[in-house]
């Protein structure tokens, strides 16, 4: 009877033995091991040393290929894997350590890439620099904005000491758009260095100011037009054939019984001596006398510049005959003509009856009335634009 009970027993377990098998094999074949990578696992920084601080460490998040049974696979975040390095033996300076990774349970890991980070540490650092106030915005419209006053001068930066070193003041940008009275604001502070770049990964204590912006109230205004001047002459055989100012008006502040007697403003000269093209150049405006604000304070002034042409008419100009035979005589009507011609004023200033050649060609012609037409020849860059008779009459007789 014992030994019955014994295989009775025995028996029992073999049947759990295999339906466990079985049921392991059932759920083998519904839910298989599946392989995933989850690419964006984010990276923890432990144990940093209290005198340090982190600057930078690289990569911020990693790949990690994990495997484990299809529905626990599917359903993992990027959250339920946990990366981290340990930084208890770090320094300062740069080190390149290697990515811890914890799993969830019944999770295998495959891979983590990349397997380290680099790692940037620095120590602590602080100390006090200057509050610079900086207005930004417009006020209202009659009202100017004076500099700004900190309620405090100077403040604590700290962090990294290779960052603090960099920072040359702190900067309260106070916006002061549209007021019409003193300004009081609690703005925060940013690191600047000495090329006005901001420097991150720093604080202020306090990390924000009081500061008062005082509005001025201004005088009252009057728009008016503006005269471009310009001085010295262009190059030689160029004029300045248009002056303009952009914009064409300002806006003047003063007394309203100065404002009373100013119609416009002039600029100081723009100088074009020596130029051959359109010139331009921002100058000032030229501040009248009473007037305590000019609005822009400078303009773009553009000239115009080209060529120096004009039109002369030269009258009573000799017409000479060539190649006559000495056999004849001749007699020609008209004998003089007029010529209008167009060009370079520095050329045709110079043109004159005895400068301007106008002729008719004999050769070949023999006793009796010719008709020929005059010809002209002017200096490079002259045109003729009119002339008083284009045709003449030769009149040959023998000898």
């Amino acid at each position: 009877m014992d030994r019955w009970l014994e295989k009775d027993i025995t028996i029992r377990v073999i049947s759990v033995v295999l339906a466990l098998a079985l049921w392991f094999q059932v759920t083998a074949e519904q839910n298989p091991l599946t392989t995933r990578t989850l690419k964006s696992v984010t990276v923890k920084a432990e144990n940093l040393d209290q005198g340090l601080v982190l600057i930078d460490m690289a990569p911020r998040t990693i790949a990690v290929t994990v495997q484990s049974q299809r529905r626990i696979v599917n359903s993992l975040k990027d959250e339920d894997i946990q990366a981290f390095v340990d930084l208890k033996t770090m320094e300062s300076g740069k080190a390149s350590l290697t990515i811890d990774v914890t799993l969830p349970w019944g999770v295998q890991l495959v891979e983590v890439l990349p397997n380290q980070v680099t790692v940037t540490a620095d120590t602590m650092a602080r100390k006090k620099v200057r509050i610079e106030v900086r207005v930004m915005g417009n006020p209202a419209e009659d009202f100017m904005a004076l500099p700004g006053q900190p309620r405090i001068v100077e403040t604590t930066v700290e962090g990294p000491r290779s960052r603090v070193g960099l920072v040359s003041r702190a900067v309260a940008d106070v916006d002061v758009a549209g007021a019409s009275q003193d300004a009081v604001k609690n703005v925060p502070l940013r690191a600047l260095d000495i090329d006005g770049r901001e420097v991150k990964d720093v604080s202020f204590q306090p990390k924000s100011v009081e500061v008062r912006v005082p509005m001025r109230k201004l005088p009252p205004a009057k728009v008016v037009n503006i005269k471009a001047e310009i001085q010295g002459p262009p190059k030689e055989g160029f004029k300045v054939s248009a002056v303009q100012a952009d914009p064409t008006t300002v806006r003047i502040r003063g007394p309203a019984e100065v404002l009373a007697k100013i119609e416009s403003v002039v600029t100081n000269p723009l100088d074009v001596r020596g130029v051959a093209t359109d010139f331009d150049r921002q100058v000032e405006v030229v501040l009248p006398a009473g007037v305590s604000l000019v609005e822009p304070r400078t303009v773009l002034v553009r000239a115009s510049i080209v060529e120096d042409r004009t039109e002369k008419t030269i009258a009573k100009v000799p017409i000479i005959v060539k190649n006559v035979s000495q056999a004849y005589k001749w007699t020609l009507i008209p004998a003089d003509i007029a010529l209008t011609v167009e060009g370079r004023r520095i050329a045709i200033d110079k043109l004159n009856p005895k400068t301007v050649e106008v002729w008719v060609d004999a050769l070949g012609l023999f006793e009796g009335e010719h008709t020929l037409s005059a010809q002209v020849s002017l200096p490079a860059g002259v045109v003729l634009t009119a002339i008083s008779s284009d045709t003449v009459t030769l009149t040959l007789k023998k000898r």
